[in-house]
């Protein structure tokens, strides 16, 4: 197997270091809680961070996996997110307009 989306969460196996039956392969993606470690790396690289722009791909099954992370850890430790979506090239001028009104600090 050969995949750049989450096989856990996609089902495809039990846990990426006991996947079960004859699984061998890779994966390039660590899974989504990665996106809430980003999260946490923000707020110590910037201790004050405290408001998040998160761009995602309204057409990508992966975007909520993604969001669920980073709103969880957001959450807890304070910080405000906004969401943007860009789905095609021409999204990115009013995304960025959007969080540049709205004072974002960050975008992930």
């Amino acid at each position: 197997m050969a995949n750049a989306f989450d096989p856990v969460t996609s089902g495809l196996v039990a846990s990426l270091a006991r996947p079960g039956g004859n699984v061998t392969g890779f994966t390039s993606t660590p899974g989504p809680e990665i996106h809430g470690k980003q999260t946490e790396l923000l707020r110590e690289t910037i201790p004050t961070f405290s408001r998040s722009g998160v761009l995602v791909n309204p057409t990508s099954s992966l975007s909520a996996l993604a969001l669920k992370e980073i709103e969880a850890t957001a959450q807890k430790l304070g910080i405000s997110v906004q969401i943007v979506e860009a789905g095609i090239v021409d999204d990115f001028e009013a995304v960025f307009a959007t969080l540049a009104a709205k004072h974002t600090e960050a975008l992930l």
